[in-house]
């Protein structure tokens, strides 16, 4: 293969100076393109951040229970008086927020005092108890508990867009690692560990784009479009890196 394949490394400065720019310039825009996707899809599941929840409410859809009644019903927080437990649940079920929060005819037991009384302890944003719960999960003001008391259902992109989605970046992102892929083998680096990359990255991409029409069905698939999306990005990347600097490695000198 070395004997019939062209060296990249001994083409003229410009040549390989111009390579180098295109190359990086293409490892940049995927870059940009998976921060895209990271602002496109972070707050799918209804959580700041990024996670393969936001993937599988893309591609799968969850049907989420309020966080407020789901934290309830598992015991949380421990200690709270069966009554209030029960007066909050109520209250969530009956079609909250905006229904007597603060009602002041329930007294005590209107959700504003209960949550006062035994959440903000941990939950007010200037707490210092809880490991810093309240600054992740504040619970001081009506808006605060209102976004943890609904229930929400998020469905999946429609077929069309997943389809129209793989049309437009299958063909592009495969041809962009193909050529990077042999870009990297027409230099010195290590040829092995080249064609390894390569294989990684094109299952990866596989994965991918398979992973999306299965987890239609299998919310678990999910794992495939994370494992895979990352297998190929990290793959596309290093391919370029190969090419880049493999290009600029000195040239032996024919005997």
């Amino acid at each position: 293969m070395s004997a019939t394949m062209p060296q990249l490394n001994r083409l003229g400065v410009m040549a390989r100076l111009g390579l180098t720019v295109l190359i990086a310039t293409m490892v940049a825009g995927y870059f940009v393109a998976g921060v895209h996707l990271l602002w496109h899809y972070e707050n799918r599941d209804g959580v700041k951040g990024i996670s393969r929840g936001d993937i599988t409410a893309a591609y799968h859809g969850i049907e989420q229970e309020s966080p407020l009644r789901a934290a309830l019903i598992r015991g949380h927080p421990e200690g709270l008086a069966p009554a209030e437990k029960d007066a909050l649940i109520a209250w969530i079920d009956a079609g909250a927020p905006g229904r007597d929060y603060d009602n002041f005819d329930l007294g005590d037991m209107a959700p504003a005092e209960v949550i006062d009384r035994s959440c903000l302890s941990c939950h007010a944003r200037a707490s210092t108890q809880g490991a810093g719960i309240g600054q992740r999960v504040p619970l001081e003001f009506y808006d605060d508990v209102a976004k943890l008391s609904v229930a929400r259902e998020v469905l999946p992109n429609s077929q069309a867009i997943v389809a129209a989605s793989m049309h437009a970046h299958a063909p592009s992102m495969s041809v962009v690692m193909i050529v990077l892929g042999i870009l990297a083998l027409c230099t010195p680096m290590a040829r092995k560990m080249t064609g390894f990359v390569l294989m990684v990255g094109a299952l990866g991409l596989a994965a991918d784009f398979a992973g999306q029409w299965m987890a239609r069905d299998t919310a678990s698939m999910s794992w495939a479009i994370v494992v895979g999306g990352f297998a190929a990005a990290g793959a596309t990347t290093l391919l370029g890196l190969f090419a880049a600097v493999g290009m600029w490695v000195p040239a032996r000198k024919s005997s």
